[in-house]
């Protein structure tokens, strides 16, 4: 992969990874300022090999996927790490899926996906049956994990940054 920066704002200030004219058409052509305004570089817990994650603070899916609308009116929904993988390696190979290598569903860095079958996918997914981190990558360790009904959990970290929003709209 060609991506020569950690950081996201990194890659949106310089213009991009390879010489700066090819980048800059390359930004502009595919991704989206706002796009870039959603990323910030984290530290990834589960592989720290990979270098830092890129975390999406923008909209999702629901099920901790993050998503951006491209388009005139914004009628083109894809998921955030497909659309940087695109711009930065290239087409997706056909009957194959992007996985998350860092495990963080957040992360829009393309050095932290894989293309692999669905199969593979569902099979690194049940290797170790429980998920060890939320979403956004925190550890589910015992100190900051709330058990919930029917065998759900969630992290305690990210469950008091949704509470101080609710209620302090911060």
């Amino acid at each position: 992969m060609s991506v020569a920066t950690d950081s996201p704002r990194d890659v949106c200030a310089s213009g991009g990874v390879t010489p700066r004219n090819e980048v800059v058409m390359l930004f502009e052509t595919t991704l989206p300022l706002g796009l870039w305004s959603r990323l910030t570089s984290e530290p990834s817990e589960y592989r720290p090999d990979l270098g830092p994650c890129w975390i999406w603070h923008g909209a999702t899916n629901g099920k901790g996927y993050g998503k951006f609308r491209i388009g005139p009116w914004g009628v083109s929904p894809d998921y955030v790490y497909r659309l940087t993988y695109k711009a930065f390696v290239g087409a997706i190979p056909a009957g194959l899926i992007l996985d998350h290598l860092c495990r963080v569903s957040l992360c829009g860095n393309p050095r932290h996906v894989e293309p692999v079958t669905q199969q593979e996918n569902c099979r690194r997914g049940l290797q170790g049956v429980l998920t060890t981190h939320c979403p956004r990558g925190h550890a589910y360790s015992p100190e900051n994990l709330i058990a919930r009904p029917a065998g759900k959990r969630d992290c305690k970290i990210c469950h008091r940054d949704r509470m101080r929003v609710r209620h302090h709209g911060r």
